[in-house]
C-alpha cells in the first residue's frame, strides 16, 4: 500500500457539476424513503428513481439502499426511545413518590404526563410496524421544522 500526499483541484464547473449530482442523489434518496415508507415494492421504486432523477440503475440501488438504511435505523432507535423513556417515567414516579410540596408534585404530574404521551406516540410505532417521518439535510431543517416553518 502506497500514501501519495498531493491536493486535488477542480475547476469550477465541474465543481458545480458535482454538487448538483450530488442534490439529485440526495433528492432521489429522499423520495425513496417516502416511497418505501408507502410500502412500494423495490423494483417499482429503483424503476421511477431511473425515470425521474438518474439514468444509471446502480446510483438509484444505492438511493433505495440508503433509504432503507435510515428506516432500519429509525426502527432501531424505536427501541431505544422507549427504553428510555420508561425509565424517565419511573424515576419520576420515584420523585413524585419522595415529594411533599404540591407545586412540585403538580410539576412532576405533568412531567409524567409529557413523558407518557411521548412514550405511547413511539410504542403505537413500534405496534403499527411503522417509522416516523425523517427530517433529510442539517441542523437548520430541524430548526425549521420543530418551528414550523417546514413541512
Amino acid at each position: 500500500m502506497f500514501t501519495i500526499k498531493g491536493i486535488l483541484t477542480v475547476d469550477e464547473r465541474l465543481a458545480a457539476t458535482l454538487i448538483n449530482f450530488m442534490r439529485v442523489f440526495q433528492a432521489a434518496r429522499r423520495t425513496a424513503y417516502q416511497a418505501i415508507r408507502r410500502g412500494v415494492k423495490r423494483e417499482e421504486i429503483i424503476f421511477s428513481l431511473q425515470n425521474k432523477f438518474i439514468r444509471n440503475a446502480r446510483w438509484c440501488q444505492w438511493a433505495y439502499a440508503e433509504a432503507e438504511d435510515t428506516i432500519r435505523s429509525q426502527k432501531e432507535l424505536i427501541d431505544m426511545y422507549i427504553h428510555d423513556l420508561e425509565a424517565k417515567i419511573k424515576k419520576a414516579e420515584e420523585k413524585l413518590e419522595r415529594t411533599k410540596n404540591s407545586i412540585h408534585r403538580k410539576g412532576i404530574l405533568n412531567r409524567i404526563e409529557k413523558l407518557q404521551n411521548r412514550l405511547s406516540y413511539w410504542q403505537s410505532h413500534k405496534e403499527k410496524g411503522t417509522v416516523p417521518p425523517a427530517v433529510f439535510g442539517g441542523k437548520k431543517n430541524f430548526i425549521a421544522l420543530t418551528k414550523g416553518k417546514l413541512s
